[in-house]
């Protein structure tokens, strides 16, 4: 079973900064959620290594406002960002 970290807010500076720190431990299986519209924030990424960029959206129907969908192989899913992930 693959183990992803996921990491929002990605493209801002602290989120890319995550990222870099991550890759430097050695991980690189990394799902990265934000709004990568931002053509400033690009540089923040660049020689980073992640497995997928996920695109934040609005999402009323998930109850807080905000939410992810994730679109993978034809399946598309909304998701609260306040949903708990069981541990483990």
């Amino acid at each position: 079973m693959n183990r992803f970290i996921v990491v929002t807010g990605a493209a801002g500076f602290i989120g890319s900064d995550l990222v870099g720190y991550l890759n430097g431990k050695g991980y690189s299986d990394l799902i990265l959620v934000d709004e990568f519209g931002d053509a400033a924030k690009e540089p923040n990424l660049a020689g980073k290594k992640f497995a997928e960029k996920v695109e934040r959206v609005s999402c009323r129907a998930c109850g807080s406002g905000t939410g992810i969908r994730l679109s993978r192989k034809g399946e598309r899913k909304s998701s609260s960002l306040r949903q708990k992930v069981p541990a483990g």
